[in-house]
């Protein structure tokens, strides 16, 4: 009796250990397949490493950084929208601008020191327009004074839309606008009044990337 209790307790004791064997055997398999864990414990502090898998995010386009490239520097809001070619067109109008406010600034003075000169009975050398009149002189100088305030005011408005132009392209920067114009006809009855007819339908398309 006591054989036959020794041959199964050596039995169920070989049959363990090939169990247990074939379990290592097993999970060494799986730890070799699988992925690396999501998070690990480093002394008391969790770290997730989930967010290595993850995409970055789409850095969006900033109408913020627009407006102040702009403000610091005409232009450079554009160049941060990549519109390059509108640099050019704003260089040359604020050229333009910056010319015309000079010449007209030039003749405001000269026709000032004219001015002075006939109220004041300076020395005719100092007259830049001897033969001109008082009044003719007068006439002048607020014309071309008029003309460089004008000028100036122009100069701002185009400073402020240079502004606006960066801020609003960049808004259109993350918008896709498609040129896909649909025109749907559909029946139309009205029961309260017994009318009917045609109900037409136009759809503009913008969809935000």
């Amino acid at each position: 009796m006591l054989r036959k209790i020794y041959l199964l307790f050596i039995l169920l004791s070989f049959f363990a250990f090939n169990k247990i064997i074939f379990a290592q055997k097993v999970e060494k398999k799986d730890s070799l397949n699988k992925k690396p864990e999501k998070a690990r414990l480093e002394g008391n502090v969790k770290i997730d490493t989930s967010i290595v898998d993850k995409p970055l995010p789409k850095i969006k386009h900033s109408p913020a950084k627009a407006t102040l490239f702009s403000a610091v520097l005409p232009g450079m809001g554009q160049a941060y929208n990549k519109k390059y070619w509108k640099i050019p067109i704003l260089y040359a109008g604020a050229g333009v601008l910056g010319y015309f406010i000079y010449f007209n600034n030039q003749r405001h003075l000269a026709f000032k020191d004219s001015y002075y000169a006939k109220v004041y009975n300076y020395d005719t050398k100092l007259d830049p327009f001897p033969r001109l009149s008082l009044e003719s002189v007068t006439l002048n100088k607020n014309y071309f004074q008029r003309n460089r305030d004008f000028l100036v005011i122009i100069s701002v408005l185009v400073y402020g839309l240079n502004l606006v132009d960066a801020n609003v392209d960049a808004h259109l920067k993350d918008f896709d606008l498609s040129d896909n114009l649909s025109l749907k006809l559909e029946p139309y009855s009205d029961t309260q009044f017994g009318t009917t007819g045609l109900n037409a339908r136009l759809n503009f398309w913008a969809t935000r990337r």
